[in-house]
């Protein structure tokens, strides 16, 4: 017997009261109890009424889990509400947490020294996950930021007192980038359990080993396809036939934006008709973007554009006038507004292969659609095909990523060295790669123009070593 996790696709936050409503805000509902009816007012003290995919974690008796499922609650009490998926990676942190304890026959409330902190217990548990592999350094940390805000909550919100503290909190200083000006100091408050899980590197040591690795780290361990491996993929997936995700993979490798953000792409993002004059249309992503609306998803919410040459976007244009794409959109069940804020791209079935945070329709799927359907075609589909093609490196959706990156600065580059400037045509094609992978910190968007280079040293230097060893090789056996 385990701590379960059951979701509510459309949970409603009421007061229950016997009182009769007078005002519209009171709504009827359907609870009986002892042959009393129950009304339900709105609880004032939530962003809310209504929340859909909330997370209710259940004790081994099915009971339910008063600690955990009132600090479930208390996140919807916030202005900033917290999307689905983050409260139901909250609660499977909790859970996991919970069901350690319970094997262990840990009391999570009880804390009488340092050394016996369930927290820190945990802590320990989950660093032996991670140097065995069974766990990553990055998921290790961010299951116990959420316990320790977890713990939090027990004892500041809760009132719950522990002879011991169950973790410490500590200051620490970091580095927030700031384009032109070199970023600034910020203090944050962190704890002692959730600092330096053992395994862990840095994200400054990971950028300065990867692209000697021929990888970059942008959101991810990615690895930029060489010219040959693009037109394999591409070979690939006209071999394939499948429309949605040759364009699906074509706006990766075009544009450099996510998964998410193309997903949620919208039939009335390809009705604008562009001048003759134009070579690429502007498409604008984001919680609070240029278009006054949010239904194009971005990470983090962040407000960006994306670029689409004007070939590719004139090839979506035929796509959605297309008999396919026509008769999807008919065969869908999901309820916009209007056509027009219809997803780009549908199932066979007219559903979105990715749900947006703003999509009011949540509530009608038991398991949201966050582009699983994608990541099912790379691996039983397109993976076997560029195996077959002669694609011998590894690969994944978000390659187009760091693929579209690489293209800009190689090409880039190209140019540049035509030119008499060089040292300002490289700032600008640096600022170029920032604008266009729409990134935060500089350091990323130097991987970009460090890779070809660092590349060469590895090639030059694995020559130069393989010619000394056999230089030795040979004196040895003289």
């Amino acid at each position: 017997m385990a701590i379960t996790k059951v979701v509510i696709p459309d949970f409603q936050i009421f007061t229950p009261t016997t009182f009769q409503p007078r005002k519209n805000k009171l709504l009827l509902s359907k609870l009986k109890v002892l042959k009393e009816q129950y009304f339900a007012h709105v609880n004032e003290d939530f962003e809310v009424t209504t929340f859909c995919h909330f997370p209710l974690l259940l004790l081994p008796n099915q009971s339910l889990w008063n600690n955990a499922n009132n600090y479930l609650l208390y996140k919807l009490e916030s202005i900033d509400l917290p999307h689905s998926s983050t409260l139901n990676s909250i609660a499977n942190s909790i859970k996991y947490f919970g069901n350690y304890c319970l094997d262990l026959g840990i009391n999570y409330l009880i804390c009488t020294r340092k050394s016996n902190s369930p927290l820190r217990r945990y802590r320990r548990h989950l660093s032996d996950r991670v140097l065995t592999n069974e766990l990553s350094p990055s998921t290790a940390k961010s299951h116990m930021c959420n316990l320790v805000n977890f713990y939090r909550h027990l004892v500041y919100v809760e009132h719950v007192t522990f002879e011991c503290p169950p973790w410490q909190d500590r200051e620490a200083k970091i580095m927030i980038a700031n384009t032109g000006r070199g970023g600034y100091i910020k203090t944050v408050k962190t704890s002692d359990v959730s600092q330096a899980i053992k395994g862990r590197i840095p994200t400054a040591r990971k950028r300065e080993h990867s692209t000697y690795e021929g990888r970059i780290i942008d959101d991810g361990d990615l690895r930029p396809l060489n010219v040959h491996e693009q037109e394999i993929l591409i070979q690939a997936l006209k071999h394939l036939n499948n429309t949605e995700m040759t364009l699906v993979f074509l706006i990766g490798l075009c544009t450099g934006a996510r998964l998410q953000t193309i997903l949620t792409l919208r039939r009335e993002n390809f009705h604008h008709v562009p001048d003759e004059s134009i070579t690429e249309v502007a498409v604008y992503a984001g919680r609070y973007n240029k278009n006054g609306n949010g239904y194009v998803d971005s990470k983090n919410d962040k407000s960006i554009t994306i670029y689409f040459p004007i070939e590719l976007y004139q090839k979506i244009q035929l796509y959605l006038n297309s008999e396919r794409a026509i008769k999807r959109c008919k065969k869908s069940t999901h309820k916009t507004e209007n056509i027009d804020l219809q997803y780009l791209f549908l199932s066979q079935q007219g559903n979105p292969f990715y749900l947006s945070k703003s999509d009011t329709n949540a509530k009608f799927y038991r398991q949201l659609p966050t582009g699983q359907a994608v990541t099912t075609f790379v691996c039983d589909r397109l993976k076997p095909k560029l195996s077959e093609l002669g694609f011998a490196g590894s690969f994944k959706f978000h390659d187009n990523r760091a693929t579209f990156g690489m293209n800009i600065v190689n090409y880039g580059l190209e140019k540049i060295e035509s030119t008499d400037h060089v040292r300002g045509s490289i700032d600008s094609l640096f600022r170029f790669v920032k604008v266009r992978m729409c990134h935060n910190d500089l350091k990323t968007t130097q991987q970009y123009l460090d890779f070809n280079s660092n590349m060469k040293v590895v090639k030059e230097a694995k020559i130069g070593w393989e010619k000394h060893l056999k230089s030795l090789l040979v004196i040895a056996d003289a």
